[in-house]
């Protein structure tokens, strides 16, 4: 793999341009391909692109004017492929519980109804020392950290606004989670905990754009120090700073991805039943299913 840090911001959306070809729904207007719902998303994967590949980093990012702005609808999952990646190093992943960006989003700001759902009936927290995981409030990202051994429930706020405020929100929601947990399926885990809100210092986000990065650098701190919570943590702000670290985590995915050059470039399987035919698009050179059963 070349070093990413050569790639220039034209280099990159001229790459974009090339790299995100609509060749599924070319297909679909030449039935060729079946309409069906959007690609696969499994991990290395973010959207229907491919990223094994060098020239497939622009895909991760959406690009808008003169901008690398880190959009909302992609930036989403490459949070969650980049805690993954940093769950696994050293093992976090047996002591640190990572809450998904939609469970974790409906715990923090969903309304009652939606609320009361969730229960998280298959996760046993006695084996866990906390839990993780980001949340959008509306257009920005902010990170949620519950320390079991310090009781404190920490939100880190990129831009610094409120974050005793929403940490206090979000120590009552997950207290009265853990309290539904015990009258619904009998489970005491942190039931009788009470959780206190806190924060941790940090530099702050001076543009508009940048949050995602500094949810998944904070995020990264914390989970890389588990146990053991730094006084500061520190994200470099500068344009440049947040341009490399684009690059670097983009790196890292892709690093830590698995090639896809044998799945369907559309539903992200291997095989369907063996009458179904393949198809390669001339454009992209990726191979789909020619006739796709329709989801379910």
């Amino acid at each position: 793999m070349p070093p990413l840090l050569q790639y220039s911001a034209s280099t990159l959306r001229q790459l974009n341009t090339r790299c995100l070809p609509d060749c599924a729904a070319s297909l679909q207007q030449l039935g060729l391909l079946r309409n069906s719902r959007p690609s696969h998303r499994g991990s290395g994967r973010i959207f229907s692109h491919h990223i094994s590949s060098v020239d497939a980093i622009p895909s991760i990012w959406s690009y808008r004017s003169d901008t690398s702005a880190l959009r909302h609808h992609n930036n989403r999952y490459v949070i969650e492929l980049y805690f993954q990646i940093q769950m696994n190093k050293g093992k976090k992943g047996k002591e640190l519980y990572h809450l998904n960006l939609y469970t974790m989003g409906v715990i923090f700001r969903g309304d009652e109804k939606a609320f009361v759902r969730f229960r998280l009936v298959k996760v046993n927290l006695s084996k866990y020392q906390g839990i993780i995981g980001a949340c959008n409030t509306g257009d920005h990202w902010i990170l949620v950290y519950l320390s079991a051994h310090l009781r404190r429930v920490y939100v880190l706020d990129p831009l610094g606004h409120e974050e005793l405020k929403k940490a206090k929100r979000a120590a009552e929601r997950f207290t009265a989670l853990f309290k539904r947990r015990r009258n619904a399926l009998g489970k005491e885990e942190w039931v009788d905990t009470v959780w206190q809100p806190a924060v941790v210092p940090h530099s702050r986000q001076i543009d508009a754009t940048s949050c995602g990065i500094f949810v998944m650098e904070m995020g990264s701190t914390i989970i890389s120090s588990f146990l053991d919570l730094p006084g500061h943590i520190e994200v470099g702000s500068s344009s440049q700073e947040i341009a490399r670290r684009r690059l670097e985590i983009a790196s890292e995915i892709l690093e830590n991805s698995e090639p896809l050059d044998d799945l369907c470039q559309l539903c992200g399987r291997k095989s369907y039943p063996a009458h179904t035919r393949w198809i390669q698009c001339s454009q992209c050179n990726y191979w789909f299913h020619e006739k796709m059963p329709v989801p379910v």
